[in-house]
């Protein structure tokens, strides 16, 4: 009899594993760097790369197939056999698929042969970006930017354990950033992959593989390491309040008290903190840079950052008027300083400008808006 019955439990939880979505995982493997050390290293990053997006795959329920993690074990891919023999078996593999995620901006050569053969076989390539899933609508070159051709609209995982991962097993996912510099917004985002992501009402934020977040809210950014988020101190004013109206929200909160709540507690105090400090040290900078503006740019804050729901309707519209009254260039240079946070050498590079010529368009942007703060106050 209990032979019976272990039989039907048994094939129920096979059945179970069987139906799951099987996704084949389309990154890069062979490093392009000529330099022995980087090739190592590149080698390294690029298959925690790919078992990042198996691992990401599996807690959606999806069955990930990664043959470059698996045939190199055994088949030297330097050898143009044996590589090619790894080719025609994960090629096998990708057309038991119902869809292809391309996990890179680049496209190697290897899946340039992917792409191709899933569009062949009819099976749907999405691309993963820092929105969501995207379909892809490129050709499979290797010339193609994957993040460049994608079509309109994120497509909808359902994803349940984003909210409901405690943070204990986000931690649990992502590497160590110890020795590594914090990246750009922009830098992060074409470089590596989302592990989960909270929109709220007025901060957005995303963690990254690795190990770095990013947070937004109207028009700033800011970049954390997701490690560095222990023990968390309530800034001096609530402290005071607290201790005074002997509140239950203590000053203090130890990291222990965080690790099995859900990841987005800890982390959003964090982006909070660091998207007011961005947009403190943007204001001060310009007026660093330009003292005679200081005025200027306190108003345009003021604009930009409307605290109440009235405020936060008019500053939007006085922001994009304000906007408007610059020509493009100034308008480019004024966004990348104050909003984006770079320097103005480091938009100089970008835009291939002298930096006489971007601080030239900064100050012309300027008194553009002091001249409209002053009609309109």
């Amino acid at each position: 009899m209990n032979e019976k019955n272990t039989i039907p439990t048994n094939a129920a939880k096979v059945s179970t594993i069987v139906d799951k979505k099987k996704v084949y995982i389309c990154s890069p493997l062979r490093p392009v760097s000529t330099d022995p050390i980087l090739r190592a290293n590149e080698l390294i990053d690029n298959l925690k790369l790919a078992k990042d997006a198996c691992t990401f795959a599996a807690l959606r329920s999806c069955d990930p197939v990664a043959p470059h993690l698996y045939y190199p074990q055994f088949l030297n891919d330097n050898d143009p056999t044996e590589r090619e023999l790894g080719m025609e078996l994960g090629l096998k593999a990708l057309r038991t698929c119902e869809e292809l995620w391309i996990i890179s901006p680049r496209i190697s050569s290897g899946m340039s042969a992917e792409i191709k053969e899933a569009q062949k076989c009819g099976i749907l390539v999405l691309v993963f970006t820092a929105a969501g899933f995207r379909k892809y609508t490129g050709n499979g070159d290797m010339t193609d930017n994957c993040y460049a051709d994608t079509a309109d609209g994120v497509i909808d995982y359902d994803k349940p354990t984003d909210y409901n991962m405690t943070l204990r097993e986000l931690l649990s996912l992502l590497p160590s950033t110890k020795g590594k510099s914090v990246p750009t917004p922009k830098a992060l985002k074409n470089s590596a992959a989302p592990v989960v992501s909270y929109t709220g009402t007025d901060i957005s934020l995303t963690v990254y593989n690795n190990g770095f977040a990013l947070a937004r809210d109207t028009k700033r950014y800011s970049v954390f390491r997701v490690d560095a988020c222990k023990d968390y101190h309530y800034d001096t004013e609530h402290a005071d309040l607290a201790s005074q109206k002997n509140s239950a929200t203590k000053p203090d909160i130890d990291f222990e008290e965080f690790l099995d709540m859900p990841w987005t507690v800890r982390l959003m105090l964090t982006a909070s903190d660091k998207l007011e400090e961005n947009n403190d040290q943007a204001a001060h900078r310009a007026i660093a840079v330009h003292p005679s503006a200081a005025a200027d740019v306190n108003e345009y804050n003021k604009a930009a950052h409307g605290k109440s729901v009235e405020d936060q309707v008019i500053s939007k519209m006085m922001k994009e008027e304000m906007l408007q009254k610059l020509t493009d260039k100034q308008r480019e240079v004024f966004t990348l300083y104050y909003e984006e946070r770079y320097t103005q050498q480091e938009i100089g590079r970008m835009l291939h400008l002298t930096t006489s010529s971007v601080n030239q368009r900064l100050k012309s942007a300027v008194a553009k808006i002091r001249k409209y703060m002053a009609e309109n106050q």
